[in-house]
């Protein structure tokens, strides 16, 4: 079928049921189950407040990862690394914490990779529930209120808490970092600006339905997710925040544009080469590690782990 007849089709279809906007806000807000082909060790625990309640999925202690190969070809180029990523040796209750709060579309499990990368590096590693798990979508907002008494009794008992956002989740990591005091860090993975713009300018990447819809049924429906709020820009956010920030950005990233005002005082920010905004959500490649590690050893005094392994292919 010729693409503008099933745009027309799907258009008149949509307008026939009432307006496409609502479907589609329906549709982008719909929640993500467990992919059946993840099959990674992980403890959960609930976490609530005011009836509301996030899972935190943690990358066990006696876990690690062996030889594990990532293999991903992206517009007929392929993405090979090979990782070892053994436990660090550091004493468990020595380990500062590290929450991931992963992008929309995307389920916990698929940030594990995040998880067990920073656990080699000598981090507490959880992952939290993302923006398209639980109701009502609010971009993550209500889980980050449901763990952040969680984060705050973590550093009462003399843990340093790194924030790891990827995409989306930059809305609910500004969400968190106020009340953790200037002690938190934050290291961000191409984080999302305006959601408005990036919907309509990431509707190539989405379900087949995004990319036949017009412009105008996108931006209704982006405001009808946004509800009573005038935007949702993960970066806006972020830059009213004060505490040390690792920003790492992508090359020609239609969903989170490189800001155009200078880095504040605090932020340190990069621009990677060669990744996809979706290849970068679900795996820490090489471009990525070397550039966050030094600044993760840092903040953290972290020692250089030993037997650490990884062979790349760009």
């Amino acid at each position: 079928m010729d693409g503008r007849l099933a745009r027309v089709i799907l258009l008149a279809l949509c307008l026939a049921l009432g307006g496409c906007s609502s479907w589609l806000a329906q549709r982008i807000g719909k929640e993500v189950a467990v992919p059946p082909e993840l099959n990674i060790p992980h403890q959960s625990k609930l976490q609530c407040i005011d009836g509301h309640c996030v899972t935190l999925w943690r990358w066990p202690p006696e876990a690690q990862l062996g030889d594990f190969e990532m293999n991903v070809i992206v517009n007929g180029r392929p993405n090979i690394d090979v990782a070892r990523w053994p436990q660090s040796a550091l004493e468990y209750n020595e380990r500062p914490v590290a929450l991931i709060v992963p992008g929309y579309g995307q389920h916990p499990l698929m940030a594990m990779l995040y998880a067990a990368w920073l656990g080699h590096l000598g981090f507490e590693t959880w992952v939290m529930d993302g923006p398209s798990q639980g109701r009502p979508f609010d971009f993550g907002l209500s889980h980050a209120k449901a763990a952040l008494p969680w984060l705050t009794q973590k550093q009462g008992e003399g843990q340093a808490v790194l924030l790891v956002e990827i995409s989306m989740g930059a809305v609910a990591v500004a969400e968190m970092a106020p009340s953790l005091g200037p002690q938190v860090r934050l290291m961000t993975v191409a984080p999302m600006g305006d959601f408005e713009q990036a919907l309509v300018a990431g509707r190539g990447l989405g379900p087949w339905y995004q990319s036949l819809m017009p412009e105008s049924q996108l931006r209704l429906a982006a405001r009808k997710l946004m509800a009573n709020q005038l935007e949702v820009n993960g970066q806006a956010r972020l830059e009213q925040l004060a505490v040390p920030t690792l920003n790492l950005y992508l090359e020609q990233d239609p969903l989170a544009p490189v800001p155009v005002a200078p880095p504040r005082r605090a932020e340190r920010r990069l621009q990677l080469a060669g990744l996809p905004h979706l290849l970068a959500a679900g795996y820490p490649w090489p471009a990525i590690r070397d550039e966050a590690e030094p600044w993760l050893r840092e903040q953290f005094h972290l020692a250089k782990p030993e037997m650490s392994v990884s062979e790349s292919q760009p």
